[in-house]
């Protein structure tokens, strides 16, 4: 089932219904605990908000539709926690859990389209928008209607930042898969950022879902990418605004997928995605547990990792269950969702610090830690429509 709210429910029945889905989520994670942290991290100001009570609006109910993502049986028990409203009619498929994701693919799958493309020239460089944003668009070495991953920057941060930092632009390219860094808006502070609607480590009084829009755009418009084919990224408040961005009709619905690295989430985020009727994307999550920045399990103004996460695959990937937590290896746990029309999964990463994951430098000094993030984010990207969850 996938909570529908629209415009005109109030303030009140919107945060009494997140509330509700919150608080059902925090009872399956109650046994989390602070890791502590470790590296040195910059915190801003800021404070959680406080749940309002209220009756619920009535919410709309469909089938749970055949799921083309297994999900392992070590997930999948009778243990899983079901989520309000959730039917648990349909079983989880079954499948051996591997630590090591395989490589991308030597072929991508070939074009969502047997549409004429526009002639692609292979960029290396910014693209503006009518509006006056940009975007930094690398293609070097991608074939045309080749698969596309987009990745917002973090607070404070800039789209060559996050590239230089993410070390994921090079191994795209030669897979022939195009990446795209698109900028925030200018903070108080230094850098960019974006305005998920999170009351901390976010921009506000800008519409920036029009502005990716506007910029993904001007990325078809080159001939060098598969609208069918987006997988869109983002880290920290980039992680945040993705969310948002996925739960509007404006951007949604030209996605295929959504990776969330350790998201600045609080329970306005959610609120905002559960009012805006989101569309079945599969949802991939990575967190790391001495992330003091952004922590797991909550803290500086923001949700747990596991609170929002069970909300989110609930809203976006239609999970009718959050099973138990499972290690895969030992630095990885996993946390996934059941019985979903597509699949979510939630990567908490023993050693994963403030930054994205697996590089070979983090940060502000932070240490990436040893999830391989990038090489999982080509596998899924190359893989044929629709495209699945990032790999365990």
């Amino acid at each position: 089932m996938r909570l529908v709210l629209t415009e005109r429910s109030g303030l009140r029945t919107r945060r009494a219904i997140v509330a509700l889905l919150l608080a059902t989520v925090t009872a399956a994670c109650g046994d989390a605990s602070d890791e502590g942290a470790s590296g040195s991290s910059t915190t801003t100001g800021g404070s959680g908000r406080a749940s309002t009570t209220s009756s619920a609006a009535p919410a709309t109910s469909r089938p749970v539709a055949e799921t083309t993502t297994a999900v392992p049986t070590t997930l999948g028990d009778s243990s899983a926690t079901a989520l309000p409203g959730a039917s648990t009619s349909t079983s989880a498929a079954s499948t051996t859990a591997a630590s090591v994701p395989p490589p991308p693919p030597a072929t991508i799958a070939p074009p969502s389209t047997a549409a004429t493309p526009v002639v692609c020239e292979a960029r290396s460089g910014f693209v503006g928008t009518p509006s006056g944003r940009r975007v930094l668009l690398r293609t070097a070495g991608a074939t045309p209607l080749a698969p596309l991953v987009v990745v917002l920057h973090g607070y404070t941060g800039t789209p060559t930042g996050i590239e230089r930092f993410a070390e994921l632009t090079g191994p795209a390219n030669t897979a022939s898969v195009a990446v795209a860094y698109p900028e925030g808006t200018a903070t108080r502070d230094d850098g960019f950022g974006w305005a998920s609607g999170a009351g901390v480590f976010a921009t506000e009084g800008v519409d920036d879902v029009a502005a990716l829009a506007e910029m993904l755009d001007a990325v078809v418009a080159t001939g060098c990418v598969d609208p069918a084919r987006v997988v869109l990224a983002g880290e920290s408040n980039g992680a945040g605004m993705a969310l948002a961005a996925a739960c509007d009709g404006r951007v949604g619905p030209r996605l295929a997928s959504l990776v969330l690295v350790n998201a600045a989430v609080d329970e306005d985020v959610v609120a905002r995605c559960a009012a805006g009727a989101p569309v079945a994307l599969p949802v991939s999550a990575i967190a790391g547990e001495i992330d003091a920045t952004v922590p797991f399990a909550g803290g500086n103004g923001l949700l747990a990792q596991e609170e929002w996460f069970g909300a989110v695959s609930w809203l976006i990937a239609g999970c009718h269950e959050i099973a138990p937590r499972a290690q895969i290896d030992d630095w990885t746990a996993v946390v996934a969702g059941t019985s979903c029309e597509t699949c979510s999964v939630l990567f908490a990463v023993a050693d994963g610090t403030h930054t994205w994951p697996g590089s070979s430098r983090g940060t502000g000094g932070l240490r990436p830690g040893t999830f391989d993030l990038n090489q999982r984010i080509l596998w899924s990207a190359a893989a044929p429509p629709p495209l699945p969850c990032l790999p365990w």
